[in-house]
């Protein structure tokens, strides 16, 4: 500490004196205005040396778009369950909804909804094929060349995001953010079946991949920089002037197509198309219950009028008897049986009413030719939307002409959002009516579950700013999974009742095959019998193929149904056709004489037999 002479008086200077006083003091402090300014400076200093957000480089950065490659579905779920074991999402406060996902993670999906491990499986599982071998997904990764951070993160979800809604805006994906290594990435997992068209995403040649994939990469750059606002400026150094140039041709070509087709105004026809035919077939309900309720008082009068006609008639009778001629009685006998007929013809006149209205209610909800109408319609609708994010950034590369045009395309897109969007409640009623048929056979529940699952994907694919659109199409959403199981019961009902009606058949035609084979029948009633049981077993092998379409359904759609097939059944019957052929081929060469000659007991007792072998009830 400094310190200082203080108070010494000249007589003590010459002397030599050991002990002076000292007073300490502090430093005096500076004012606050210099020490704003040192410490703006140094903090200025620390930004300048230390490690930026962005990382700075003289020259610009490749971007990177890794294909991983193709994964069949063994593939898809051991590459899913590393993505999301390793995902940055593990400690997101989405946790708090998703509790079963917080050990293998959340990924989102197309519609930036946190999903876990098992309910992206559940989802896509229906799209899959029943042979193993086929490949199912696509595998990408988007990375970036930057310092892991949570500003560098968004930019890159961000522009993801936008370069997989412009390049596979028909397709379900999965995006899995990773911080954990030394550049910040995402995992893309495609389901490669459309959406819409339910085909799987092919590519002709390699030509055609690398050009999608320059593409990719070049929408990926320009939203990394738009996102970044000019600080993420990196290049596809890959792609040439002439590439560079061909997409921008692709794309006003693209634009031309788009503009001459009228898929905005077609979506909309479909739409009051749709609810048009729901009003119809309401319409056609209340007529068909008047007519029914109608037949019905009719046919309880015809039962009475009848019933009081067969009293007269009684009375007219023990009348007669007693030698009288009962006059009155007689009129009143014939002018029962003349509105008897008047009933009759009443009743049968209001049956053919009745039966072409049910023909007609039926063609109105078993027509799918509407419902696939709209599906072409939504995803061209769809595609139009993709074209106009894909064009965000070459709007000044195009002639006026062609941004005309963008503007048409923007408008249509915007009325035919605000149709779907004003009428969506109708338009899903009239939907899920038509899914409602009775019908009862699995191939066609199985095509109203498939119309049923490409609905609720259309549903999910749109969005609505308002609550109450918000909320119509969470209950639509709602009645799809409540009409999905009813849909499901009737299957297992369905299935347990051929296999029901399998097994009865199975047991008559051993029978009859034990029984008749071994046995000296006349020609005459084999061949009878073998053309009864020919009709029974075409039956039962229609019964069969219908159980086998059955279990497809079940493992498509993930139905457990717990019960087992019986693999024998085939073959029982099989074996009980062919015995039947010999024998029928047999009795064609024999001589109808001998026949003839044949022990009446025998006959007899062969026509009894045949009699109490009764066919099982038609399927």
């Amino acid at each position: 500490m400094r310190k200082v002479v203080l108070d010494v008086t000249e007589h003590l200077l010459d002397k030599d004196e050991s002990l002076f006083e000292y007073v300490s003091f502090k430093k005096q402090k500076q004012s606050a205005v210099p020490y704003e300014r040192k410490a703006f400076a140094q903090f200025h200093s620390h930004i300048v040396t230390s490690k930026q957000i962005f990382s700075t480089s003289s020259h610009k950065k490749q971007v990177v778009i890794k294909n991983i490659g193709n994964m069949k579905q063994a593939h898809l779920r051991n590459a899913l369950g590393y993505c999301l074991k390793n995902s940055s999402l593990n400690h997101n406060a989405l946790q708090v909804l998703l509790q079963e996902s917080i050990v293998q993670g959340i990924a989102f999906d197309q519609c930036h909804q946190a999903l876990s491990y098992e309910q992206i499986l559940d989802d896509w599982s229906k799209d899959f094929s029943k042979n193993p071998h086929t490949n199912e997904a696509l595998h990408l990764v988007f990375s970036l060349d930057e310092i892991p951070s949570q500003r560098a993160s968004e930019i890159l979800q961000c522009a993801v995001s936008e370069t997989m809604q412009a390049n596979f805006a028909d397709y379900k994906y999965v995006m899995i953010p990773h911080n954990h290594q030394n550049r910040p990435h995402i995992h893309l997992i495609i389901n490669k079946t459309n959406i819409f068209t339910k085909k799987k995403l092919h590519f002709k040649d390699k030509a055609e991949i690398s050009n999608f994939f320059n593409t990719l990469r070049e929408d990926f750059a320009y939203n990394l920089l738009t996102y970044s606002q000019g600080k993420l400026d990196y290049t596809n150094e890959v792609t040439s002037k002439e590439f560079r140039e061909n997409l921008l041709a692709s794309k006003e070509e693209s634009i031309r197509q788009s503009t001459s087709s009228d898929d905005g105004s077609a979506i909309i026809k479909d739409i009051e198309y749709i609810i048009t035919q729901k009003r119809a077939l309401d319409s056609l309900n209340i007529k068909a219950k008047t007519l029914y309720l109608r037949t019905q008082e009719l046919e309880k009068e015809h039962r009475n009028t009848n019933i009081y006609r067969t009293n007269v008639t009684k009375k007219i009778a023990h009348i007669i008897e007693q030698g009288k001629t009962p006059t009155r009685l007689i009129e009143k006998e014939r002018v029962l049986a003349d509105r008897i007929v008047c009933l009759h013809n009443q009743i049968q006149d209001n049956n053919k009413q009745l039966t072409h209205l049910r023909a007609g209610i039926r063609q109105l909800v078993d027509s799918n030719e509407n419902f696939a109408s709209f599906t072409k319609h939504f995803n061209a609708l769809h595609k139009k939307k993709a074209l106009l994010s894909s064009c965000k950034g070459f709007e000044r590369y195009l002639s006026k002409d062609l941004i005309t045009k963008l503007n048409v395309i923007k408008n249509e897109v915007h009325y035919s959002s605000v149709a779907l969007q004003h009428h969506f409640a109708e338009f899903s009623t009239s939907v899920l009516q038509q899914s409602r048929s009775k019908q009862r056979s699995a191939f066609a529940l199985q095509k109203q579950l498939r119309r049923l699952h490409t609905f609720r994907d259309i549903v999910d694919s749109m969005s609505f700013d308002d609550v109450r659109s918000s909320k119509q199409k969470d209950k639509a959403l709602s009645d799809i999974a409540e009409l999905e199981a009813n849909l499901h019961s009737a299957i297992l009902a369905r299935f347990s009742y051929l296999q029901a009606q399998t097994k009865e058949s199975k047991s008559f035609l051993e029978s009859f095959a034990s029984t008749y084979t071994k046995q000296t029948l006349p020609d005459e009633l084999y061949l009878q019998a073998f053309q009864t049981t020919l009709g029974l077993y075409q039956k039962h092998l229609y019964c069969e193929k219908e159980l086998a379409f059955c279990k497809k359904v079940f493992d498509r759609y993930g139905i457990d149904y717990g019960l087992a097939i019986d693999t024998g059944l085939h073959n029982a019957a099989k074996h009980t056709l062919e015995s039947l052929q010999t024998k029928a081929l047999e009795s064609k060469d024999l001589n109808p004489s001998n026949a003839i000659s044949k022990e009446s007991s025998q006959a007899n007792t062969s026509k009894q037999e045949i009699a109490t072998q009764s066919p099982p009830r038609t399927l």
